[in-house]
């Protein structure tokens, strides 16, 4: 229990080195590298772990830390101090059990990994005092405790008797009190530069963050058993007959809908404008299409097995919705593309794309359990979303964001200053750079571009000096570029 408390206790220190009064960047992967790897070690040496299959879920977890010193985009930093605890928490979960369900249990269990440690402050501060108090008495019986008591009497007499005769030395040789007095005038130097409330506010917090890690490692050493699944209950015959009104109805409307889209969209067989046809609802068919998969699935979840007409006419409806839910997504998607065309490209512009392909891809799984084919659906989409933002993280939106408008720039004229000078990063700067380069293009930019440069050095600190632990190699190239 000592060791866990002293392991605690660094990476405590450590945390707060790494975070307290610094930005994100390399003091991510810092942090969550080392407590990865003690945490993996100290369950596989209590031989805790049932499922070590679950240890792939480190490759995410490594990869989404690494992006705080890689890239700068302000949406995924926040977004991924969300996503790396909710995957640290769900491969615990996973070490811990043989089996997991995907089920709504599921939710509450991992999110258990990190409250459940608060129940047991009372139980592991009473075991890490009896083990202090173990390590006391095996102490006082032993030679080497002796050697210390030693040790530390001849400190406590011989120290004040030292500087008594340093003192009383200096101010009889001045020579001699000139190398102390420097010294000295350093020490109260130093002293005067330190915060005191800034030392107070580590010290608060290494305590509470040592506490709440001797709390968690308590947890899953001692506490954390292994889940018995239940057996999936058997479904409760119901009839079908709501659900295939809503079934038949539905594709009757989409059916509609799609041969109004493959004829005025995709083929351009419109009588009103057709820019302002195409430029808009996109938003509401990508809401349609999830609305759409929620229906699929509660559609399946309430059929009844023993009516086999039943069956064959939902899943024939099923497959149906999907198909109109493809030919949905792509109508979303080229509207988008063209309003694109039309107002510039933005981050949230690229994650409605992103949304419509991850979509698409659950359409797939979707299809095999439709058709009764033996697929984990909800394991199935875990797996695409959490493949999909990774991908997404790694994709350096303001900087493709800042490529495209400049692009749209050389060819029209026309580019979206303020959005770039706002919400965009140093992952922009390379980009954003060009359009200094172009000698045929008006003033005008250039000189908004000059100014936003010259903020964002400011805004990001890029003048300052070197710190490990906020290294950040979009900064750095940024710092490269206009420095």
């Amino acid at each position: 229990m000592i060791s866990v408390f002293i392991s605690a206790l660094i990476f405590s220190i450590w945390c707060i080195i790494l975070f307290f009064d610094k930005s994100i960047g390399m003091s991510m992967i810092l942090f969550v590298a080392p407590l990865l790897t003690y945490i993996i070690y100290i369950l596989n040496k209590k031989e805790k772990i049932a499922n070590k299959k679950a240890l792939i879920l480190i490759v995410p977890i490594i990869l989404l830390s690494a992006t705080y010193f890689i890239y700068n985009n302000a949406f995924f930093r926040i977004t991924n101090l969300l996503a790396i605890p909710i995957l640290f928490a769900y491969m615990l979960y996973k070490l811990f059990n043989e089996k997991v369900i995907f089920d709504v249990k599921l939710i509450k269990n991992v999110a258990l990994i990190f409250l459940k440690p608060f129940s047991y402050i009372e139980e592991a501060f009473n075991n890490l005092s009896r083990s202090f108090e173990e390590r006391k008495y095996e102490r006082q019986y032993s030679k080497d405790n002796e050697k210390t008591r030693k040790v530390l009497k001849a400190l406590v007499i011989t120290v004040p008797i030292v500087i008594v005769i340093i003192i009383l030395l200096s101010s009889a040789d001045a020579i001699f009190g000139d190398i102390f007095k420097s010294a000295f005038t350093g020490f109260v130097k130093m002293m005067y530069k330190i915060d005191i409330l800034s030392i107070i506010a580590r010290i608060l917090l290494i305590w509470l963050v040592a506490t709440y890690l001797l709390l968690f490692f308590y947890y899953i050493l001692k506490k954390c058993k292994k889940v018995e699944e239940k057996d999936i209950k058997q479904r409760i015959p119901k009839d079908n007959f709501t659900m295939k009104m809503i079934l038949t109805t539905l594709n009757v409307v989409y059916f509609i809908f799609c041969i109004i889209q493959i004829r005025s969209l995709f083929l351009g067989k419109v009588d009103m404008n057709f820019a302002d046809y195409a430029r808009q609802g996109f938003f509401q068919l990508m809401v349609v299409s999830i609305i759409n998969l929620i229906t699929i699935l509660i559609a399946k979840k309430i059929a009844n097995s023993e009516d086999k007409h039943s069956i064959i006419f939902i899943n024939t409806m099923c497959i149906f919705m999907i198909l109109f839910t493809f030919i949905i997504l792509m109508s979303s998607a080229y509207r988008m593309y063209l309003y694109e065309n039309a107002y510039g490209y933005t981050l949230l512009r690229l994650l409605v794309y992103c949304a419509l392909f991850t979509e698409t891809l659950l359409l797939f799984p979707t299809v095999l359990y439709v058709l009764d084919k033996k697929v984990n659906l909800p394991k199935a989409y875990f797996e695409i979303i959490m493949i999909m933002y990774i991908c997404m993280n790694f994709a350096n939106f303001d900087s493709v964001i800042a490529w495209k408008n400049v692009n749209r720039y050389i060819t029209t004229g026309k580019i979206d200053m303020y959005y770039l000078k706002e919400h965009t990063s140093t992952d922009a700067v390379p980009e954003i750079i060009r359009l200094l380069d172009m000698n045929k293009y008006e003033d005008n930019t250039k000189k908004m571009v000059r100014g936003y440069l010259d903020k964002l050095i400011v805004k990001e600190s890029l003048r300052d000096g070197f710190d490990l632990r906020e290294f950040n190699l979009s900064k750095a190239t940024a710092k490269r570029i206009l420095l």
